[in-house]
C-alpha cells in the first residue's frame, strides 16, 4: 500500500477528534494497531481499509490514493454532505417536537410549512446523494478490481 494510506488515517483521526482507542474500537482491534497503521509499520487488510474509509465518511480512492493535506477542505465531501444531511434531520426534529409540545395553532402552521420546505429540501437532498453514493461505490468496485489485479 502506498505512504498516503498511513499519513490519511493519521491525518483523518486528529481532523475528527478521535483517538487511536476509539478508532480501534470501530475496527474491533487493539489501540497498537492503529498506531501501527499510522506509522507504516503495519498494513492493513482491504476490508480494514473498507471500514476505515466508511468510518471517515471518504471514498476509498481518496483515502488510499490522495494526500488529504493537500486538499483545499479539512472535511472530505462526502463528511460534508452527511454532516449536511444530519444537521437538516436535526431542525426537521425539532421542529416536530415543538408542534407536539403544543405551540399555538398559528404557530403550528408556520412550523408546519417550514417542516414541509425542509422535507422537501431533504427528500431532493436524498436523491443527490444516492445518485453520488451509487457513483462512489462503482468507482470503488473498479478501483477494487484494479487493485486485485494489479496485486
Amino acid at each position: 500500500m502506498n505512504n498516503y494510506f498511513a499519513k490519511n488515517l493519521r491525518y483523518l483521526r486528529k481532523k475528527t477528534s478521535q483517538t487511536m482507542e476509539e478508532v480501534a474500537t470501530v475496527l474491533g482491534k487493539k489501540k497498537s494497531i492503529i498506531g501501527s497503521y499510522e506509522n507504516g509499520q503495519a498494513e492493513p487488510s482491504l476490508q480494514t481499509v473498507i471500514k476505515l474509509a466508511d468510518h471517515f465518511n471518504i471514498s476509498l480512492w481518496k483515502f488510499v490514493e490522495t494526500n488529504l493535506e493537500t486538499l483545499p477542505s479539512v472535511i472530505p465531501e462526502r463528511g460534508r454532505n452527511i454532516q449536511t444531511f444530519r444537521k437538516k434531520l436535526r431542525e426537521i426534529r425539532k421542529l416536530n417536537d415543538e408542534i407536539r409540545k403544543g405551540a399555538p395553532s398559528q404557530d403550528k402552521n408556520a412550523l408546519r410549512k417550514s417542516m414541509d420546505t425542509l422535507s422537501d429540501a431533504m427528500t431532493e437532498f436524498g436523491d443527490e446523494m444516492e445518485i453520488a453514493l451509487y457513483r462512489q461505490e462503482r468507482l470503488e468496485r473498479a478501483y477494487l478490481d484494479m487493485y486485485r489485479e494489479n496485486g
